[in-house]
């Protein structure tokens, strides 16, 4: 017989412990199910209890773990998870992360108490039939006991100790009732905020998830401050009770609250996490609105931040899980641990009531002006995301945006040269003569100018131009046609393009090639341009050094600060819209990242905008 211990942490940073036990004459069949059923239940207990992020690789290994267990006992143990395994778990994170699990409570009853009672009648029925008896032995196992406990504790909400009685010595009328808290915090900020009334009063505004004060289960909102540490703090400003709370006298970093506590609400508000995209950047002690700077979480553009809790109106309590579309949270992690703090951030409706507010006042004076972007998301502060998880079926197209110049076509060559069966470029078309050595629907597609005017006016075109008389341009046609050949189509494009690439229809991986640093990048392009000489020179051409007539002639100076002030530009105008960024500086390590990229694009799952999940 084996025990297992989950120790998780309620709403209010308690700490129970589950105990289940496994009872090794079992099938193997039966054995499998319990286990799966621990598996789901434990991590759904965490996700709904404890607000950190559970990985797809945090719960794979711990289904690994649990198998490890399972199969010790019966004498046949596998190194890893089968491809098999592995599908099976990605459908139970999936159902965990993306969708949730709800539960529903009985009425006032008690699941186990139910559960007690049939087994009771089964029992004494007679004569029993095969499937009752085994019914009745699977309901008695300790382990199905233990999941029904656990449901009945979070179904119920049965969190808050239970208080003894009042003494009956004890006067109503005595007083108030009081409550001393006492917290030992080190190094570590308190996690809440507080306010002053008129009268002089203080109580708790605001308690930080996760924090200190959140961690005891003991302060609440609402929580009238009376004393700390023996000193009354009726009358005083925040400053100086901040100073009182920051006393290097305090022992240990103990402080001790007194406390005429707040009325508990009769439910309890479940605060179900939600993530979102960063679209500006945000430092809490330059924000003059900000009610507690020191309480605030800076972030910037294309942070994921995982939305702790948004009861308030004006603003939201978040923690962030890093920069880009494959951002996690390595669980106990030390690296993270500051990453791991959660902090106040403004709420979306405070944004458009200060966008209102700005727009009013332009208009009253007659200045009112636009940034025109090609989208209206710079007047937003967050996007919603959710997880996208990969499959057989889902096809995403690699975008590579950059200024002129930084490489981003040769990436694109010897990205679909090292596997032409799985990348790809899309065909264009133009409406040129086609010439003797090209083949329709290789090269190009050849097509009437009438007809690309038709298709332009139809807005079918992801990007289009004119040279020397000629049209040419890019279908969205073409992307779905590299897709039906079930091939992940690499495109360089305009990023005006994006407003068709960055849609639910594509779900395209949009990149970045950024220039690096002025010195950097004249240092590498001079390199490959001696490379590029020296290949001419002896007569050898492969796929990767290619001579292009900029190559050859190599940049000028002005050209190279052309360059970075244009890539500056597109990522300040276009920069909410690029799921990562890659910073060509020297070819042959871009090429490994970019390689890296895609290959962990097919086999994890990245954050996309939400309509775009089913």
């Amino acid at each position: 017989m084996r025990r297992y211990v989950v120790s998780n942490c309620d709403h209010a940073g308690m700490y129970y412990t589950l105990h289940f036990t496994h009872v090794t004459n079992t099938t193997p069949l039966v054995s499998d199910l319990l286990n799966n059923c621990r598996c789901a239940i434990s991590c759904h207990i965490r996700r709904r209890m404890d607000t950190t992020p559970v990985t797809f690789e945090t719960f794979a290994k711990a289904y690994e773990c649990i198998l490890e267990c399972v199969e010790d006992e019966f004498g046949k143990r596998k190194k890893h998870l089968t491809a098999d395994d592995l599908k099976r778990v990605v459908i139970i994170h999936r159902t965990l992360i993306s969708r949730g699990l709800h539960l529903s409570r009985i009425g006032d009853s008690i699941l186990t108490e139910i559960v007690d009672s049939l087994l009771c009648e089964w029992e004494e029925s007679a004569p029993p039939s095969v499937a009752v008896q085994q019914l009745v032995s699977l309901l008695s196992r300790p382990i199905i006991k233990s999941l029904f406990s656990v449901y009945d504790i979070t179904s119920n909400r049965t969190y808050l100790p239970q208080l003894p009685e009042i003494p009956y010595e004890v006067d109503d009328d005595d007083g108030i009732a009081i409550k001393l808290v006492r917290l030992v915090k080190g190094n570590e900020a308190l996690g809440a905020t507080i306010k002053c009334d008129t009268d002089g009063k203080v109580y708790i505004a605001r308690v930080i998830a996760g924090g200190v004060a959140d961690r005891s289960g003991n302060i609440q909102i609402g929580d009238r401050v009376l004393e700390v540490n023996g000193v009354s703090v009726t009358g005083m400003s925040p400053n100086e009770i901040v100073k009182l709370l920051g006393n290097e006298n305090n022992e240990n970093g103990t402080v001790t609250f007194k406390l005429e506590p707040a009325e508990i609400p009769a439910a309890i508000a479940w605060n179900e996490s939600r993530h979102v995209r960063a679209l500006i950047d945000y430092s809490g002690s330059r924000d003059s609105l900000h009610p507690c700077p020191e309480a605030a979480l800076c972030f910037t553009r294309g942070e994921i931040l995982e939305l702790v809790v948004t009861g308030d109106e004006h603003w939201w309590q978040a923690r962030s899980l890093g920069h880009g579309s494959f951002a996690t949270l390595p669980l106990g992690s030390a690296a993270n641990q500051l990453k791991k703090r959660v902090g106040v951030i403004p709420s979306e409706e405070l944004q458009q009531k200060h966008r209102t507010l700005k727009d009013s006042e332009k208009f009253r004076i007659g200045s009112r002006k636009f940034l025109k972007t090609g989208n209206e998301i710079d007047s937003l502060l967050y996007e919603s995301v959710s997880l996208l998880y990969p499959k057989q079926s889902l096809i995403r197209p690699i975008v590579l945006i950059g200024p002129p110049g930084v490489g981003r076509n040769e990436l694109k060559k010897r990205l679909i040269a090292i596997n032409s069966d799985h990348y790809a470029a899309s065909v264009p078309h133009t409406s040129r003569p086609r010439r003797s050595h090209e083949k329709d629907g290789i090269d190009y597609h050849f097509a009437k100018r009438d007809s690309m005017e038709h298709w332009i006016r139809q807005g079918r075109f992801l990007e289009y131009g004119e040279y020397k008389g000629n049209l040419y341009g890019t279908l969205a046609d073409s992307v779905h046609a590299v897709i039906k050949q079930g091939r992940i189509p690499v495109l360089n494009t305009h990023p005006l393009a994006l407003r068709i690439l960055r849609t639910k229809v594509f779900k395209s991986f949009v990149i970045f090639v950024k220039p690096p640093p002025f010195d950097i990048l004249k240092e590498t392009r001079r390199q490959h341009r001696a490379r590029n000489l020296q290949a001419i020179d002896s007569g050898h051409h492969g796929s990767t050094n290619t001579a292009t007539p900029i190559s050859v002639r190599g940049f000028t100076d002005l050209e190279f600060e052309q360059m970075i002030s244009a890539g500056e530009q597109l990522f300040q105008i276009y920069g909410h819209m690029f799921d990562h960024v890659l910073t060509n500086a020297n070819f042959e390590a871009s090429f490994e990242q970019l390689r890296n990229i895609v290959n962990k694009l097919e086999h994890e799952p990245a954050w996309v905008p939400s309509d775009w999940v089913d």
